[in-house]
């Protein structure tokens, strides 16, 4: 087994669909548009991540009314479902795909 890096993930998609490559490793997000991407249905996730990282927003020292605002906002979100509906959207349905260049 051995592992190579690419420069875009389009490189390494092209890779495993010639055969030259068996897998990829990325972040959940990109593994699960590519294979929303593939009209042969030939790629697959795994059924549980590799490892789980926390997503963070940066935000300049000091600005403690925009974390506020950036906290109440996510909250906010988060209880009413729609960052679960954010992620069906983009993710569940392929559909938005048609709009890319």
């Amino acid at each position: 087994t051995s592992l190579k890096s690419v420069d875009h993930y389009e490189d390494a998609l092209l890779q495993i669909l010639s055969g030259e490559a068996d897998a990829l490793i990325a972040d959940l997000t990109i593994c699960e548009l590519l294979v929303i991407r593939d009209v042969n249905r030939s790629l697959s996730t795994l059924n549980k991540p590799l490892a789980i990282e926390e997503i963070g927003i940066a935000v300049n020292k000091g600005e403690e009314e925009l974390k506020r605002i950036i906290k109440t906002r996510l909250d906010i979100l988060t209880s009413e479902g729609e960052l679960k509906n954010y992620h069906t959207k983009w993710f569940d349905d392929p559909s938005w795909l048609a709009l890319l260049p």
